[in-house]
């Protein structure tokens, strides 16, 4: 059974050109000098306006009234640039599952569209895993807010997304045509995160056939080729943003339980350094991260240490903010890395000695 969080007091975080800090009465009067637009304002602030005539709540006696005592585990920040109220950011937080729930919105609509929003997010998220202690942090969506930032969830049957504020979007990145359906319709992305993967646990020569081999080079290099194709242009558009291909320790050496899947991480690193190149021009970051094992399905009958998604998450997060083109996620990949120039001595004897054993039974 999960600890309780400790839920601290509200932190001010402090960003390039964003302050989150605690509310105060002045920023009432920053938020009466932008009137309200329905065409733009939609959904933004939560509780600064609604569509039923938002008006009534554009007024002092409505945003300086009385309320009640925030909830310990509720987070509510004004958010400040050049040192005036822009907007608000909020988290709510549930302690006993290690879960929050994100919202921001801004009111000043001449400053959307400008990156503000997008480190905001981050702030929080930041603050959230490292110093809250949190697993997971979901985004809330504002019913009719076309400007918020969007989070895209694709995957075969998109009926099995499930979480709150996240958009569904059906995707087989084998299928060239829906790669290119998925391309166009998520066509504000920022950041490409190329998560998907196979592993048959096939040898070279004692597989049965190259099928195995096929299904994992299609999906793990050709399939994250293809979304990088794909979405280059929309990355290009939305100025430069990021790719964060999600590797393997494998992708360094070849262990002959997984021999084909190694070899298509291996292919998939190739790739990864080849596009880095190409979209440099146009302000792409592209990140190679790579673990060991992770504890999700895949590993899941695997005796060995494994280190969390969120963990892998968020370092992966972290890379992006600062600019970072690797992520060497676990002491064991740390090692494989470190140990390359001197790999026939440091990794494949090791790897070699219980082939050996398993194969004669010794």
């Amino acid at each position: 059974m999960l600890d309780r969080l400790a839920l601290p007091p509200l932190p001010t975080l402090r960003g390039e050109r964003v302050i989150l800090r605690e509310p105060r009465e002045s920023d009432v009067d920053d938020r009466l000098r932008h009137p309200i637009d329905p065409e733009e304002e939609d959904g933004y602030g939560s509780s600064w306006r609604r569509e039923w005539d938002g008006r009534r709540y554009h007024t002092r006696e409505h945003l300086t009234a009385r309320r009640r005592p925030p909830d310990p585990g509720v987070y509510s920040w004004a958010v400040e640039h050049d040192g005036q109220c822009i907007g608000g950011a909020g988290l709510r937080v549930d302690p006993d599952q290690h879960c929050a729930t994100y919202s921001v919105g801004l009111f000043v609509a001449r400053l959307r569209g400008q990156g503000l929003g997008q480190q905001i997010t981050r702030l929080v998220v930041s603050w959230g895993f490292a110093e809250l202690g949190a697993h997971r942090i979901q985004l809330e969506v504002l019913a009719g807010n076309t400007g918020a930032i969007h989070c895209y969830l694709a995957a075969r049957d998109p009926r099995a997304v499930t979480e709150p504020g996240v958009t569904p979007v059906g995707l087989d990145i084998t299928n060239p045509e829906l790669v290119a359906e998925a391309a166009a319709r998520c066509a504000d992305v920022s950041l490409l995160v190329n998560n998907a993967g196979v592993m048959q646990a096939s040898t070279f020569i004692d597989a049965p056939s190259l099928d195995a081999a096929g299904l994992e080079m299609e999906t793990n290099y050709f399939g994250t080729l293809r979304m990088c194709r794909a979405f280059a242009p929309v990355l290009a558009a939305n100025g430069g943003g990021a790719v964060v291909n999600m590797l393997s320790v494998t992708s360094f050496y070849t262990n002959p339980l997984d021999a084909s899947y190694g070899a298509s991480k291996a292919a998939a690193l190739s790739l990864t350094n080849g596009i880095r190149i190409e979209l440099h021009h146009q302000g792409t970051l592209v990140v190679a991260v790579h673990a060991g094992f992770i504890n999700t399905d895949m590993a899941a009958l695997v005796d060995a240490p494994k280190i969390s998604p969120e963990s892998v998450a968020q370092q992966a997060f972290d890379a992006v903010e600062a600019g970072q083109v690797e992520v060497l996620a676990d002491e064991r990949t740390r090692f494989v890395k470190a140990s390359l120039p001197r790999d026939h001595e440091l990794i494949y004897p090791p790897v070699q000695a219980f082939w050996d054993a398993a194969v004669t039974g010794s």
